[in-house]
């Protein structure tokens, strides 16, 4: 009856009662709930997992098949598969270093070449610069009285060819003139030893 009458009372004085109602053990409850929370997030984290997994796995089958081999082959797993690529990458790099390595020699050996052509034209062009300024010290020196030296040489030349000239000739008429000497006393030699023609004798009395 107690309970009835109070039934109609207000929450405060049910709250306030001197008789409050009897606590339930909450630990036991709580220890429970906490393993089989526990066990249900493993459960479902192993379950995400195995979801995951199924899917690399069929990205990796389809992976394989994309690149013409068999996934079901044998030792056609992950590690001999993408050692396939990592073997590619690896020739790839030393190919790239080695053409780089060429590409820096190839530079290397026009930069040389320009640079031996250059000092070829300097050397050609400074040769020039010589040659034109020997021909101006040359039209120079003519200028300063080498013309008269040169004119007394073609001079000198000319007067040796002049007597050299009359020499030839004075032998060449010496030549001539023993000749005609050498034959006019061959002709004299002839003449004088022609013998007379022979007088007939006289013959019988005279009358």
């Amino acid at each position: 009856m107690a309970q009835i009458e109070n039934f109609g009372q207000t929450p405060s004085k049910l709250f306030n009662s001197p008789h409050p109602a009897r606590k339930v053990p909450q630990l036991q409850v709580h220890s429970s709930l906490s393993t089989l929370l526990t066990h249900a997030q493993d459960l479902k984290i192993s379950q995400a997992i195995a979801a995951e997994f199924e899917a690399m796995q069929a990205d990796f089958n389809a992976c394989v098949t994309w690149f013409g081999e068999d996934p079901d082959a044998a030792g056609m797993g992950p590690d001999s598969f993408f050692s396939i690529f990592l073997s590619f990458a690896q020739m790839l790099q030393a190919a790239d270093r080695d053409n780089e390595r060429k590409r820096i020699a190839e530079e290397r050996r026009i930069r040389r070449e320009a640079e031996t052509k250059k000092r070829m034209d300097m050397l050609a062009s400074s040769k020039q610069q010589q040659k034109q300024q020997q021909k101006g010290l040359e039209f120079s020196s003519l200028k300063a009285g080498d013309a008269q030296d040169i004119v007394k040489k073609i001079r000198g030349k000319r007067s040796e060819e002049k007597r050299k000239e009359l020499a030839d000739h004075e032998h060449m008429s010496n030549q001539n003139s023993d000749s005609f000497c050498s034959s006019s006393s061959g002709i004299d030699k002839k003449k004088t030893t022609r013998v007379p023609p022979s007088i007939p004798e006289a013959h019988g009395d005279v009358a």
